[in-house]
């Protein structure tokens, strides 16, 4: 990454993970000056333990029904919607 001082961000739109994993994840691990590897794609199958409280949903791979749902608390965002656009 550039030695500027400012910091970056990679955005990720889960729809668009859902959607095209391989192409997003290989977009991140570049952002993040990595190297790829296939097991990337195979990240619901390692047996590294997890230690943390969705430790359930790191043994899935990327699904669909996620998509959306955070529409049922829109009404709650607004003040940050506003602050970041």
């Amino acid at each position: 990454m550039a030695g500027d001082g400012a910091a970056k961000i990679h955005e990720v739109q889960y729809e668009s993970l859902v959607e095209s994993q391989e192409a997003e994840s290989r977009r991140l691990i570049e952002f993040c000056g990595l190297t790829w590897d296939d097991a990337c794609l195979q990240f619901n199958q390692s047996e590294r333990t997890v230690q943390t409280p969705s430790k359930w949903q790191v043994r899935r791979p990327v699904y669909q029904s996620s998509i959306g749902a955070w529409r049922r608390y829109e009404k709650h965002l607004g003040p940050l919607f506003e602050i970041l656009s």
